[in-house]
């Protein structure tokens, strides 16, 4: 499946932080990530074309940590529907769904900050 990465503008900020308040930072970040993860799965089950629904049924939060969040499909043939093959364009179902969720993310992320600096 294709891998997306979010950026964290401020993060020599965010590691002074965590150096600073640990246990805080672990913990915002945590529910950052975990907002972020649900978010996306659920954004990605709804874009998730539909024949069997198979596909958007397979959708399922593989890692959840306080540093990594992991959405993945458990179908084989879902990067072919999402990139594409030489006989059927693609249809990119998750990187939509982040697309579409990037301000929300932004915003988690950016509460999490504002929160450990208190």
């Amino acid at each position: 499946m294709a891998n997306f990465t979010i950026t964290i503008q401020g993060l020599d900020e965010a590691k002074r932080a965590l150096k600073k308040y640990p246990e805080r930072a672990k913990q915002e970040f945590a529910t950052a990530i975990s907002k972020t993860v649900r978010a996306v799965k659920v954004e990605t089950q709804r874009r998730a074309p539909v024949d069997t629904g198979r596909l958007r049924g397979s959708v399922h939060v593989v890692k959840e940590t306080s540093t990594v969040g992991e959405v993945d499909t458990g179908v084989r043939y879902a990067i072919f529907v999402h990139e594409g093959t030489r006989f059927m364009r693609g249809r990119p179902f998750m990187r939509r769904a982040v697309e579409y969720l990037e301000r929300g993310i932004e915003k988690w992320f950016g509460e999490a900050m504002e929160r450990i600096f208190k």
